[in-house]
Order: C-alpha cells, then sequence, then structure tokens
C-alpha cells in the first residue's frame, strides 16, 4: 500500500528509533483504539494491523508474547483462535494514563518549595523516596523542588528543611529541576513531524488505512511527551513552550482521523463474538473532539 508523504514521513520516524519499540506500539494501539470497544482482540485483526506499520506476523508474536510474560496481555482462546486484551493491572495504568492524554494534564497547585536534607538526616533514601511521592523532583540528592505542603511528620523530621525560593530563581529551579527542556523538546518534536499531517488532511481526506496509522503514531508520540509533562503553573513554562500548540494540533488531527479509522476496525477488528462493539460514548468527548 502507498502512503501519502506525510504518513510515509511519519512511519519513517517510528522505525527510524531504535529498538522500535513494537510492543510499546501495541499498548498505544490498545489504550486508543481497543479498550473503548470492549478491550479485546483476535490476534489475527492485531497482525492485519500491525501490517500496515510494516511489522511482520513474527514480530508482532514476539512482542505479544513480551507483553503477555510482563503482565499487560491476556488470551482466551475459542478454539484454536487467540483473543488478547490488556490486563486489570495493564489497563489500569492506561487509564491512569487517559486523562493527562485526552483531557489535559491537572496543573500544580501551591507555592513552590525547595526540600534540603541535611547530611545528618537519617535515611536519606526513605526521605527522597517520600518527597517523590509527594510530588517533588530531585534537583540533586539533597535538594527536591514541589509544590505540596510536606505533611506534618516529614516537615518535622530531623534534618529536613522546607525554603522558599526568590521570585527570580522559581523559574530556573523549575526548568532545571522537572528537566523542562527535554519535555519541551519532545513537545516541539512532535509538532514538526505532525502538522505536515494537519495540513495535508486539511485539504485530502485520508485512507482507512492511513488514518489508524496516523492516529495511532500520533497518540504514541503525544502519550510520551505528554506522560513525562509536569503539569507546571503556565507563569513557570519556558517563553517557547509548545505543550498548548501540541495538544491543539493533536486534537485537530484526531477529529480528522478517528471516524476513518473506525471505519477500518468495524471492517477488520474480530473478537470472540464477532465484530468489535462500537465504542464507548466517553470516546467521542477525547482531546475536545
Amino acid at each position: 500500500m502507498a502512503l501519502s508523504p506525510p504518513i510515509a514521513a511519519i512511519l519513517k520516524q517510528f522505525h527510524a528509533r531504535k529498538p522500535a519499540r513494537i510492543w510499546s506500539l501495541i499498548v498505544t494501539l490498545y489504550g486508543d483504539a481497543i479498550v473503548p470497544r470492549g478491550g479485546s482482540l483476535w490476534i489475527g485483526s492485531l497482525i492485519e494491523i500491525m501490517d500496515l506499520f510494516r511489522i511482520d506476523a513474527g514480530h508482532v508474536r514476539t512482542a505479544v508474547s513480551r507483553l503477555s510474560s510482563d503482565g499487560w496481555l491476556a488470551s482466551t482462546k475459542r478454539g484454536r483462535a487467540s483473543y488478547y486484551r490488556l490486563t486489570k493491572s495493564g489497563e489500569a495504568e492506561f487509564l491512569q494514563a487517559t486523562q493527562r492524554i485526552y483531557s489535559g494534564l491537572p496543573e500544580m497547585q501551591g507555592e513552590m518549595r525547595v526540600v534540603v536534607l541535611a547530611p545528618k538526616a537519617t535515611d536519606p533514601a526513605a526521605l527522597r523516596a517520600r518527597l517523590i511521592g509527594e510530588g517533588y523532583a530531585a534537583l540533586s540528592p539533597v535538594i527536591h523542588v514541589g509544590f505540596q505542603a510536606l505533611p506534618a511528620d516529614l516537615a518535622g523530621h530531623d534534618g529536613v528543611f522546607a525554603l522558599t525560593p526568590r521570585d527570580d530563581d522559581r523559574r530556573a529551579l523549575a526548568a532545571a529541576a522537572f528537566t523542562l527542556d527535554e519535555v519541551s523538546r519532545a513537545y516541539r518534536d512532535f509538532v514538526n513531524l505532525f502538522s505536515p499531517l494537519a495540513d495535508a488532511s486539511a485539504g485530502k481526506l485520508l485512507s482507512e488505512e492511513e488514518a489508524l496509522i496516523a492516529r495511532t503514531l500520533m497518540i504514541h508520540a503525544f502519550r510520551r511527551a505528554v506522560l513525562r509533562d509536569p503539569g507546571l503553573p503556565s507563569h513557570l513554562l519556558p517563553p517557547d513552550w509548545q505543550g498548548d500548540a501540541a495538544r491543539a494540533l493533536a486534537g485537530r488531527i484526531y477529529a480528522r482521523v478517528v471516524p476513518p479509522s473506525e471505519q477500518f476496525l468495524n471492517r477488520h477488528g474480530k473478537t470472540e463474538e464477532g465484530a468489535l462493539p462500537p465504542p464507548e460514548p466517553s470516546f467521542y468527548l477525547r482531546l475536545g473532539s
């Protein structure tokens, strides 16, 4: 199947990443397209879908085997046919990300605090784990930056000091502690890669196959960026931040590629009971579409 230039470029970029992480793409496909439609898919349908991405059946079966052994996929047999769905734990992990991917990031609330661990602090490894659990990011092994007020037992712990940074230092502290350069680069790369697709799809209808390729790879890339985004208040973000532009772009593309890609799934997606059921109603609210 010949692909239009924007789709071909996106697929080429996916295969250029080494290793290609086929198992991760399959998780994206399940979370984005299969879970809203009952969650189960015949292995033959999965192989047919992955063939659109230039991934052969052998690699698909290897990836499915890995996902099964790692507790991501569970199988059901009907005769000689195998059907796979995300396990309860795998589905729960993806559902945790669903809000951030499709509805938006919850913005951090509260005043910025810098927590310093003194050399005499007992069990510093446990203290660091507690701070990370409270949403703090490590600037160094003994300096953490966050917005949540510390629990009383942690705030009163001997050798734990909470400081309020100067206004002039807050943006730089946030960028350093939360590695905003990496997140900003991920958003910028996303916009650069997928903008031609938005321009092309505005004037040309994509085929069902191209739409499913575009939809899955777009969510796959957007997911990687948004799940690394800490959700800092806007006044702490760098001036060239493209998080909002990336989300708006994702929404425009998603609204265009969902209808034809769903038609492909209607015709090719098989479950134990036959065709895939229609998506749940909340599916149509994703990314503002």
